[in-house]
């Protein structure tokens, strides 16, 4: 079975991901989990995903999962908690083979 590339997002005062650089592989799938506030991410860059999508939201305590379009590079993007007064934090994405 292929590994899951998971980043799991929460406030602790600020808006925070487990993970800051996250490595996944093209044409894969990254499964965002909200843990106890609902997130919203903002790709600087829609080619990302597949179909292209640079907003993603995450209902509280959920997750959602989406497919990685099949290019390389690193993909910068905002999450934002919507229990959290603290703000945005900046993470990236990199695909590589």
């Amino acid at each position: 079975m292929a590994r899951k590339d998971v980043v799991v997002f929460f406030c602790d005062g600020s808006c925070s991901g487990d993970i800051h650089t996250k490595k996944c592989k093209p044409n894969g799938h990254v499964y965002f989990v909200a843990d106890g506030t609902a997130v919203t991410l903002t790709f600087e860059d829609s080619s990302v995903f597949n179909p292209r999508a640079a907003t993603v939201n995450i209902a509280i305590n959920s997750f959602v999962k989406k497919k990685l379009a099949n290019v390389t590079g690193r993909f910068k993007y905002k999450v934002r908690c919507h229990a959290c007064p603290g703000g945005t934090d900046d993470l990236e994405m990199i695909l590589e083979l």
